[in-house]
């Protein structure tokens, strides 16, 4: 849209590239809720059966890809190619038909853009559901499940001793492992809280109170939610240094 005054892909992409772009993120959240949840089970109740234990990887992943398809649906249904009639920059005129009283003449542009259309009778209720939504399904609920998972894995390891006798060094090393195993936890959900409220704080606030911003910051936010979906590898390197 910086770049570019009109959209030139068309409608099929206008609806597509916005729908994997929600796709991909429900994928990541999801997959990474399910992961926390698969590691409680298998530290806090080790004797049990876990979940990638008893229902097979395929229809666990297949539960992940069509939730994330269902909950990044709306992107695809409300996007759509609008027509918008624009006047240019006013320019000296020097046809006397057209010529306004001042001497200017007005150009009129139509642009072509793909962005999100509700439906008129309603508009702000279908946008506030929507990010309601999206900031529930995509944020608030994750971030609960992930936290209080990774919070009682916190406590389960901090608690736990050498099994039977020890030299210092062994009890040192087993306790820096501990430290280490416990700011991975903690760094994996302040990292993806990090990288995601700005995003979703802005268009409640949007939304919700009215509240105008530019450009300039929906990108910066959202090139910062969008780096939560890349910082994974960086999790083991986190775990090496510390």
């Amino acid at each position: 849209r910086n770049i570019l005054d009109n959209w030139p892909f068309g409608e099929i992409l206008c609806k597509l590239v916005p729908f994997v772009q929600a796709l991909s993120v429900y994928v990541s959240v999801l997959s990474m809720t399910m992961i926390a949840i698969d590691r409680y089970q298998a530290l806090i109740k080790p004797l049990k059966r876990r979940m990638s234990h008893r229902v097979p990887k395929s229809v666990l992943i297949t539960f992940i890809w069509s939730s994330a398809a269902i909950l990044a649906a709306p992107n695809a249904v409300f996007n759509a190619v609008t027509e918008i009639k624009m006047l240019n920059t006013i320019v000296p005129s020097t046809v006397v038909s057209g010529e306004t009283a001042s001497g200017f003449e007005y150009h009129e542009e139509v642009l072509y853009r793909c962005k999100t259309v509700y439906p008129s009778d309603n508009e702000l209720l279908y946008q506030r559901i929507s990010t309601c939504v999206a900031f529930t399904a995509q944020f608030f609920v994750p971030l609960l499940i992930v936290g209080l998972c990774y919070t009682m894995i916190g406590l389960k390891i901090s608690k736990r001793a050498c099994i039977g006798e020890t030299t210092v060094e062994q009890a040192a090393t087993h306790l820096n492992a501990k430290r280490k195993t416990i700011k991975m936890l903690i760094f994996v959900v302040v990292c993806f809280a990090i990288c995601w409220l700005p995003y979703n704080l802005l268009y409640l606030f949007k939304d919700f109170g009215d509240l105008n911003f530019s450009l300039t910051l929906h990108y910066l936010t959202h090139w910062l939610a969008m780096s939560s979906i890349c910082y994974n590898p960086f999790i083991y390197f986190w775990y090496v240094i510390c």
